[in-house]
């Protein structure tokens, strides 16, 4: 079969006159095909031109029987040898193929990403992006490499991440592009790299906001933040963003399956950042005898979130400060006093109350002039 198939080769070959640049095929019975003709130019000589398909199609059927040392022995060669010619990117991609079979990953990557660079008009260009997409998607679902094909390796996520970014690089405005940083994101928010999980989301919504997957995008993003929330009693500005990645996306996205997973989110973070307030404004009522410092907070509790239980506190608050009503002595009153009434509450007049400023254009609530 090898030797019908060599000569039908040669004779297409000898035969054709018109060098036409077209794809390369495979089929059994005819061994390599190419559609249009190839390029004798690229050989020099039609001797040089025979002894290429004749190791191409002598690879492949090592290929077929799974000899893969001397399949890939044998595409090396033709690569090395004939680097200008259409059959050195389908060297590199059968090279790729085997190296996959046999789970050498990285080693796959590289032969495909050798085409990426060297050969930019490979007619089977987007399989080569598909492959690398497998390749890094098998790595991600904790597929072990294995060495010299034999020797299985430890699980390789940081590989998978560094073959997601370059498939990026690749094809940037293919739908690959999205799909591969939602897939970096995911990895990093799973070991816990959270810088990097924001900022390939933050690629992904800037620069595919059409993207299916965009939607999905902007919730990881509030659910990385929300994570990273602590509680009311610590720094804030994680909640913060949480807040407005769920907003945007009850915004952007009204009708998606997952709006109600967002309108939780974002409860859950107004209610933190209102208790948030409330202890600051505790703080400033009961420990520096402060009313002034304690209105703003108990106000900005009360415009956070409205319907909830620190915002039911915060008036309670507020009302005891309007009546003068004094907040309990701590154990720091009785030892040294309380701070200066006057002085804490110098311009308490000046501070507008909640309900003050509803319905009233004139006042602006303290904490919003502009």
């Amino acid at each position: 079969m090898y030797k019908i198939r060599k000569i039908i080769t040669i004779s297409l070959l000898l035969s054709l006159a018109t060098p036409v640049h077209a794809g390369i095929t495979w089929s059994k019975e005819n061994g390599w095909n190419f559609e249009g003709g190839l390029m004798e130019r690229y050989f020099g000589s039609s001797e040089k031109a025979r002894n290429a398909i004749e190791m191409m199609n002598q690879a492949r059927e090592y290929q077929e029987e799974e000899q893969y040392r001397k399949a890939l022995g044998l595409y090396k060669k033709v690569y090395k040898r004939y680097r200008s010619s259409e059959l050195a990117p389908e060297a590199y991609f059968q090279t790729a193929q085997i190296r996959k079979t046999r789970k050498q990953y990285r080693d796959a990557f590289e032969a495909l990403n050798t085409i990426v660079s060297n050969y930019p008009d490979y007619d089977k260009f987007n399989e080569v992006i598909n492959e690398q997409i497998e390749i890094a998607s098998a790595l991600m679902a904790g597929n072990r490499p294995y060495y010299f094909g034999l020797i299985p390796g430890l699980r390789d996520y940081h590989s998978s991440i560094k073959f997601f970014e370059r498939i990026v690089d690749n094809a940037p405005n293919s739908s690959f592009a999205p799909q591969a940083l939602m897939n970096i994101a995911m990895l990093n928010k799973k070991h816990g790299s959270t810088e990097e999980t924001v900022d390939a989301l933050d690629r992904m919504i800037n620069n595919y906001p059409n993207s299916d997957l965009t939607p999905d995008a902007y919730l990881l993003l509030a659910k990385t933040y929300r994570s990273q929330v602590k509680g009311p009693e610590y720094d804030q500005g994680s909640t913060r963003e949480a807040m407005s990645y769920y907003e945007d996306f009850t915004i952007l996205f009204p009708d998606h399956p997952n709006l109600a997973v967002a309108e939780e989110g974002l409860q859950a973070m107004k209610d933190t950042y209102a208790r948030s307030s409330l202890i600051m404004g505790d703080f400033y009522r009961n420990y520096r005898n402060n009313n002034r410092a304690a209105l703003v907070f108990y106000n900005n509790t009360i415009t956070s979130a409205p319907v909830s239980e620190a915002a039911t506190q915060a008036k309670e608050q507020i009302q005891l400060i309007k009546k003068g009503v004094p907040p309990p002595r701590t154990p720091v009153d009785f030892l040294f006093g309380r701070y200066d009434e006057d002085l804490a509450n110098a311009g308490l007049n000046d501070v507008y109350l909640e309900e003050d400023f509803e319905g009233n254009e004139d006042l602006v609530a303290p904490g919003q002039e502009t």
